[in-house]
């Protein structure tokens, strides 16, 4: 089942084209973060990493107010709370962090 899982994300990498792909929140992808976990930890850590992404995805991301303009906070759609290392340049553009 882990390598189905794992050879599904890889042909979806491989296949799907990459402007067709919605821009990812994160600066790792979730197909990253997701294989990365499977191929790392097993199929449980792969499904709890998708389930982790999938509840902390678009929309509802939304920048913190009152932070420092040089090291501001995002609050994500679960409500947990991230850094903008954690977030993909193209995220922060569309926040207006950039």
């Amino acid at each position: 089942m882990r390598r189905a899982a794992i050879l599904l994300i890889q042909a979806y990498r491989s296949f799907w084209p990459r402007r067709l792909r919605r821009a990812c929140l994160f600066r790792r992808s979730c197909s990253a973060y997701v294989l990365e976990g499977l191929e790392s930890y097993g199929l449980d850590e792969g499904l709890r990493r998708l389930r982790s992404r999938l509840r902390t995805c678009r929309p509802g991301c939304r920048r913190l107010e009152g932070q420092a303009i040089d090291a501001p906070l995002f609050r994500l759609a679960d409500g947990s709370v991230v850094d903008a290392g954690a977030l993909s340049d193209s995220a922060l553009r569309d926040l207006g962090a950039d």
